[in-house]
């Protein structure tokens, strides 16, 4: 059995992960569900793309996850806890009286 190997236009060899790569690293061979298990992983970068609806990953996106420099979230950029509105704060700002 031959790779089939899928490459952007112009894209160097080695710089898009091949079918079988993808497949290797999914256990999947329906591309909907390798993407579904590339994004479970970590690879947010991957998509389909194409007539055949294949899956691109690119080989550094791969390596920066493995290396955990990609897709780690700052403490500064964590999601914050939403608060209620200060709804006193606001009719004092405003003037507006309660049951106004």
């Amino acid at each position: 059995m031959t790779a089939t190997i899928h490459r952007l236009p112009g894209a160097e060899p080695g710089l898009i992960l091949s079918v079988d790569e993808i497949r290797g690293m999914t256990g999947k061979v329906q591309p909907a569900a390798q993407l579904r298990a590339l994004h479970k992983q970590g690879y947010s970068r991957a998509y389909r793309a194409g007539e055949d609806g294949h899956v691109i990953l690119e080989r550094a996106h791969v390596e920066a996850v493995a290396r955990g420099q990609f897709g780690q979230v700052a403490a500064n950029d964590a999601p914050r806890a939403k608060l209620p509105p200060n709804i006193a704060g606001y009719r004092a700002a405003f003037g507006v009286r309660k049951g106004a």
